[in-house]
């Protein structure tokens, strides 16, 4: 017997001459077992459902198949079927290997964490995904377990995925948007409905599903032809390329799933009856998991409460809920605005003293002026004519999680102590000087006899920059020696206000290209820089949001401990400071800027309330620890 599986990209009907030869006990009293299907009786005939069929009679042992010839009497071959009746199944789901449009994937849980899921797309943890879209050139996805207390024009709407939903799921964004919102955003929107697929309008995604626009959608309402209730609108998409789906299925991270589409709409009306708690969509992935064969699977990692399930918590409540039972945003934004005013005013540049600009201590041999350091390595462009309202190179702040900032995303940045190395009017670029890691850097000193200097690289942040030899930043404390000739003296970073502390305790960023002939020289040692990997860069906007929601905080220069930042980089310790995330340093810097690290770690009972004894400090605390141990 040669059972006929389909490629994905096929259309799901039957097709005749392809169809092996199946009896059951439905065929009793047939006068003709072997009726050859034709055209007309396969129209209507979905695969998905047709192989239900076969696994349902299977199960209950009334599946009979046989090879028979074109010419053979079937009455032999029929003698010894099984009798017992089996009734035609209407809702079912199975597990197959085949990718089509209409098939379902639910994300998978396992024993160890799923990082990605966890860290940075918490949407597709336990996630059921419907394929409306599958070919060889794209694969387009909708999110069913993941409804919002958002609306556009008084439609209610899901998150449909990461992709194209602009501004509407931002944190502490509206509740409430109009299409007048939506112009000229990257925002794709679309319905779903049971509404049966007609030659204009209303397409079929599977059999009772469809799918249509909205704005098609709100004109079928307007006519009569529907009302809202027969539509789910989704804001945002899952999206792939040709195959990528396909590699995922392989490394394990979904299951791949054929179900009918009665069910699946069966779950989107459960899910948005749901009026208290904003559902995290896990009671649809433990039913369609359960309705798989893997129900106990499910309750297992029900029961585990992950790392996963407080992130996805943590997502739903902060992006997909309409922010209820919080400040007005009214009262919100006022005390935000205060406080970043009041936090940009110890960040700034400030007025000049004497009434003269400060100008950058970064020279060539000799004194002749050269574009900084920083306008080179960052492409800063034209420097600013009036830099009192810049963010001050060498200002040094404390990040924590506040929210969902450092705890949704860029997790590496909480309890991080930051330092501005360059900025211009549009954007602000800093390292992190607290997150030790276990590689080193070399520097060539003589090409001709391999002489290598070593020094304990840094992690500074996920940007790369890109300019840098190797993506590596060097910060000294004081300025370079003057070699002469195309030698610099670095960028002084000298902070916020117009005086400048003594040159030698000023951090300055060294050009890459004169660290090696600087140490290969012996006018300074290799212990003399941090190494730095990686950059964050933050448009002004978002630096000056961060600083209203108190997730960053200015430290004072005068008492940083620049001393204890040096030795936790040095090559010795590095493998064991490594095992704190350099969170020691950092309430030791808060201490001593004469800030409470205990007021620095604030509750937030609206997060709190779903977090099975959790607080945002000790989840921000675990993501912490997940980042550093997988990717620094």
């Amino acid at each position: 017997v040669r059972a006929f599986w389909p490629a994905a990209s096929t259309t799901p009907l039957l097709r005749r001459r392809e169809v092996t030869s199946v009896f059951s006990s439905r065929d009793q009293g047939s006068s003709n077992p072997r009726r050859e299907l034709g055209d007309d009786d396969l129209e209507d005939v979905d695969l998905r459902e047709y192989r239900a069929q076969l696994i349902a009679k299977a199960k209950a042992g009334t599946l009979f198949v046989t090879p028979i010839a074109a010419d053979a009497d079937c009455s032999e071959a029929l003698k010894n079927r099984p009798t017992t009746t089996v009734e035609e199944v209407t809702e079912w789901a199975y597990e197959t290997p085949v990718l089509e449009q209409g098939s379902v994937i639910l994300g998978k849980c396992s024993d160890e964490t799923n990082v990605g899921f966890a860290m940075m797309q918490q949407q597709f943890h336990k996630s059921v995904i419907l394929l409306v879209q599958h070919d060889a050139n794209f694969t387009l996805g909708l999110l069913l377990n993941r409804p919002s207390r958002r609306t556009v024009d008084g439609w209610e709407v899901w998150f449909g995925g990461d992709v194209c939903n602009e501004g509407l799921f931002d944190i502490g964004g509206s509740a409430e948007a109009t299409e007048e919102d939506l112009r000229g955003r990257n925002v794709w929107v679309e319905c779903l409905t049971t509404l049966p697929p007609d030659s204009t309008a209303l397409r079929k995604v599977v059999k009772g599903v469809s799918r249509t626009s909205w704005v098609q959608a709100r004109e079928m309402v307007q006519s009569g032809k529907a009302t809202k209730d027969d539509f789910y609108v989704f804001v945002g998409y899952c999206g792939w390329a040709p195959k990528q789906l396909a590699g995922e299925l392989e490394r394990g991270t979904w299951y791949s799933v054929a179900s009918d589409g009665g069910s699946l709409m069966a779950e989107l009306a459960k899910t948005k009856r749901q009026e208290t708690v904003l559902d995290n969509g896990d009671a649809t992935w433990e039913s369609v998991m359960g309705r798989i064969g893997r129900g106990e699977e499910a309750q297992r990692f029900a029961a585990k409460k992950s790392l996963e399930d407080q992130m996805l918590r943590l997502f739903v409540d902060e992006r997909l809920d309409a922010q209820q039972g919080r400040e007005t945003t009214k009262d919100r934004l006022s005390w935000q605005t205060q406080r970043a005013s009041e936090a940009l005013s110890k960040l700034v540049t400030g007025p000049p003293s004497g009434g003269k600009q400060d100008a950058s201590s970064q020279t060539l041999g000799g004194g002749k002026k050269k574009t900084s350091v920083a306008q080179e390595l960052f492409q800063l462009g034209t420097p600013p004519t009036n830099t009192e309202t810049l963010v001050a190179p060498g200002a040094l702040l404390a990040a924590r999680a506040v929210g969902s900032d450092f705890l949704l995303n860029q997790q590496h940045l909480h309890k991080s102590l930051l330092l501005v190395v360059a900025s211009s009017d549009e954007k602000v670029i800093l390292v992190s000087l607290n997150r030790p890691t276990k590689r080193l850097v070399s520097i060539a000193l003589n090409h001709k006899k391999n002489r290598q200097a070593q020094r304990s690289l840094a992690f500074g942040g996920v940007v790369p920059a890109t300019a840098a030899p190797g993506n590596v930043l060097w910060i000294k404390m004081g300025a370079m020696p003057d070699l002469g000739g195309n030698f610099s003296t670095g960028d002084a970073l000298p902070g916020p206000g117009s005086r400048r502390r003594r040159r030698f305790l000023t951090p300055h960023v060294c050009h890459p290209r004169d660290v090696g002939p600087a140490v290969a020289s012996r006018a300074v040692d290799v212990n003399e820089f941090l190494a730095v990997c990686g950059v964050t860069v933050w448009s002004k906007k978002e630096f000056t949001r961060l600083l209203s929601t108190g997730a960053l905080v200015p430290l004072e220069a005068a008492s940083f401990p620049w001393d204890e930042v040096f030795d936790l980089h040095a090559s010795s310790s590095s493998s064991e400071s490594s095992s704190d995330n350099g969170v020691d340093l950092w309430h030791r810097a808060v201490a001593q800027s004469g800030l409470d690290p205990n007021d620095l770690t604030p509750r937030h009972p609206h997060l709190e309330a779903h977090l099975d004894d959790f607080t945002t400090t000790q989840l921000a605390d675990k993501a912490l620890q997940t980042f550093i141990q997988n990717f620094s």
